[in-house]
């Protein structure tokens, strides 16, 4: 079973990979995506991504604005979280392809997860 973290940074390889963002971006337009592709999460809210952020050494840089936070990704770090944590990464992606592989939803093991989690 794929942990959270691992789960998540796969999402942010791929968002930023796809999209080409390399500028700051809001915590709660990641909050936004991710929840759009997969979903309301108990375990998901803006503080989980900045303490997962930082866990995964993932921000280049961080501002505070009055309302939220912006973060510029490292995304050469999270290619090596991922790399670490053995997750096959695909070079030559578009866009439905991502949302295709980062809806946990449409996985083979998705029911295999949500009894996990009852449990």
């Amino acid at each position: 079973m794929e942990d959270h973290d691992t789960i998540f940074s796969t999402f942010l390889y791929y968002y930023f990979k796809v999209n080409g963002i390399e500028e700051m971006i809001k915590i709660q337009k990641i909050y936004q995506k991710f929840v759009e592709l997969e979903g309301e999460k108990d375990w998901f809210t803006n503080e989980w991504i900045g303490r997962c952020l930082k866990r995964i050494n993932a921000i280049k840089s961080k501002r505070r604005l009055s309302k939220g936070v912006e973060i510029e990704i490292n995304l050469p770090n999270v290619e090596k979280y991922l790399r670490i944590r053995g997750v096959e990464l695909e070079e030559n992606i578009s866009l439905e392809y991502v949302e295709q592989q980062l809806t946990l939803k449409d996985r083979p093991d998705a029911e295999d997860r949500q009894e996990a989690r009852e449990k």
